[in-house]
């Protein structure tokens, strides 16, 4: 005689037993997970999702956090809304943090010292160097850069791999842009950001 076996119901999710709990001694370490970007987000929430699914709220798994940070008010709007079909979990208001930053003028304005903060770390030839060693193809930069690699010789360095170069965080003035395609001939797109405008310039 055989038993009866109930039929699946179609969509009902299938749970995996869990394995046997170890138990004894044993140290516990807290994690914390965080997040960054769209991609970080969607790994949290997703993690959110499973730990639920399985353990049941947060508070029953304390040792255990995630943190997402961003600087887009959108995506931190984002992170609190619960996807069940797409199994992602909103993050609560402890779980997300919103990582400030001033408009890109603030970081281009000329200091105390008559430097601009980009131009503390921006090595010119360094950045040429690696375009001639690596041949680079593309590259992201802000109009200051582009001013700064105008100063150099770039005549002395192969950047025949140099195709597409991308600014944004402040307007790219078109006599720049033309002048860095002249001297860089294999540069021949001049894109600007998302940020800033849609348009490219084909110089």
């Amino acid at each position: 005689m055989t038993a009866d076996v109930a039929p699946e119901v179609a969509g009902a999710p299938v749970f995996t037993p869990a394995p046997p709990e170890v138990t004894g001694p044993g140290s516990l370490r807290p994690t914390l997970v965080v997040g960054l970007g769209q991609a970080g987000l969607r790994v949290l929430q997703r993690l959110r999702f499973d730990l639920t699914e399985r353990y049941g709220p947060p508070d029953y798994t304390p040792a255990v956090r995630t943190l997402f940070i961003d600087t887009d008010p959108d995506a931190l709007d984002d992170a609190a809304r619960p996807r069940p079909v797409e199994r992602l979990a909103g993050l609560g208001p402890d779980e997300v943090a919103a990582a400030r930053l001033n408009r890109a003028g603030h970081y281009l304005k000329p200091r105390l010292n008559g430097r601009s903060l980009i131009e503390g770390w921006f090595d010119p030839q360094l950045f040429l160097d690696m375009i001639e060693q690596h041949r680079l193809q593309q590259s992201a930069v802000v109009p200051t850069m582009l001013q700064i690699l105008l100063s150099q010789p770039l005549e002395d360095y192969e950047l025949s791999s140099l195709q597409y170069v991308s600014s944004g965080g402040a307007p790219l003035a078109a006599e720049v842009a033309e002048q860095f395609s002249r001297r860089v001939p294999s540069a021949r797109k001049v894109r600007t950001g998302r940020w800033q405008a849609s348009k490219t310039l084909r110089i």
